[in-house]
């Protein structure tokens, strides 16, 4: 990371009161947990900063990095009313207001010539932020509708570019993307680095170390270098509370996982040569376990932990009108995102998701499995 970068991202963090810190929708662990802990630098510098993910609710597993801090599932915006003058063709020279009974005159005397009321406008609900730091997020996209309702906002407003993703279109004002870490976390880590130590306490660390360990499967991710390992172990010297991240992210399985499990486990396959690994779920499997569609995550990677020496794990789910969703996990150096890239995937935590239109489950495994078996038999050029 170049030091110029990080001193940058301080002076415009400094230089600013509210600021918004966004996270995809859906957001990764990696990127809740990233997210609390910038939240929790900016107060310690008497910011007011807010943390915004569109339509979240905290899966549980992450519940105990929350302390008192939350993460909205909206954009707030101010109750002004902002009126706007046009002043291209004549300055405002003096603005004076009066209240007589129930109504508020407000006039504006012009420098010379004179106004219109075309020259006016009014709106209401401005975000309150004049600052954007983005975490986690390749591109704004990736927001959902946090950018789609205000896209105005994200335009007019300086953004700083927080990320470890490969595909990172670089859409902020500041971008500091870091493709050879192994978690946005552990690039946060090292902004903290540059003149920041200070602001590091147990809350802090535990929660950039959960967004490490969640990121890099427990370390079992190709990605982990050894500056990965060393950022993990001054985050424990720190106070990261390791056994309270491994107890909640990975040995706490709530009931209706461990029966969504149990249904993924029934119907598991593997190919001849055991390198890939895969099952089914349908809707009445979820109603039937008690469970939601965001508890897969968690049942994929108890897939590819238990896949021996499986490097590929996909799960195919009933999708809307008659598709069929794909979410698939590697765990060697295969770039999924790049094999699938036709499909149009999303990439969460080191998973990618696909939906694949008009196919039953039989053709969907079907077409999978070529896509991915032609890495080990490519076609003759």
């Amino acid at each position: 990371m170049e030091h110029a970068s990080a001193q940058q991202l301080w002076q415009h963090l400094d230089g600013e009161d509210h600021i918004l810190i966004a996270l995809p929708a859906s957001p990764s662990t990696d990127a809740i947990a990233s997210g609390l802990a910038l939240a929790s630098v900016l107060s310690k510098k008497k910011k007011h900063p807010s943390v915004v993910a569109h339509g979240f609710q905290p899966p549980e597993t992450v519940r105990f990095l929350f302390n008192d801090d939350t993460i909205h599932p909206a954009l707030k915006t101010s109750n002004q009313l902002v009126i706007s003058v046009d002043i291209t063709r004549t300055a405002v020279e003096e603005v004076s207001y009066d209240v007589r009974g129930e109504t508020l005159k407000i006039f504006l005397s012009p420098k010379e010539g004179m106004l219109s009321p075309d020259d006016l406008t009014a709106t209401t609900g401005n975000p309150m932020h004049t600052l954007i730091v983005v975490l986690g997020a390749p591109d704004l996209a990736s927001l959902g509708q946090l950018f789609e309702k205000n896209t105005d906002f994200f335009y007019s407003t300086p953004i700083i570019n927080i990320d470890h993703h490969s595909g990172n279109t670089g859409y902020g004002q500041i971008n500091i993307v870091e493709v050879t870490a192994a978690a946005t976390a552990e690039v946060l880590h090292d902004l903290l680095k540059t003149g920041q130590e200070s602001a590091m306490d147990g809350t802090i660390a535990t929660r950039l170390l959960a967004g490490i360990i969640a990121e890099t499967k427990a370390f079992h991710s190709p990605r982990v270098t050894p500056k990965t390992l060393s950022t993990a172990s001054a985050l424990i010297t720190a106070g990261a509370r390791r056994e309270d991240i491994l107890r909640h992210l990975y040995q706490s399985k709530p009931i209706a996982t461990l029966r969504l499990w149990g249904r993924v486990l029934a119907r598991l396959q593997s190919d001849e040569r055991g390198r890939l690994l895969w099952s089914r779920l349908r809707d009445e499997d979820f109603v039937k376990a008690g469970a939601t569609k965001e508890a897969i995550s968690g049942v994929l990677d108890e897939l590819l932990h238990a896949a021996g020496s499986s490097e590929i794990v996909f799960i195919l789910l009933e999708g809307e009108s008659g598709a069929t969703d794909v979410i698939a996990e590697s765990r060697s150096t295969i770039d999924l995102e790049e094999l699938f890239h036709g499909y149009q995937p999303e990439t969460e935590e080191g998973k990618i998701r696909f939906s694949l239109p008009h196919m039953d489950p039989e053709e969907a495994e079907k077409e999978i499995r070529e896509v991915i078996l032609r890495l080990y038999h490519p076609s003759p050029s």
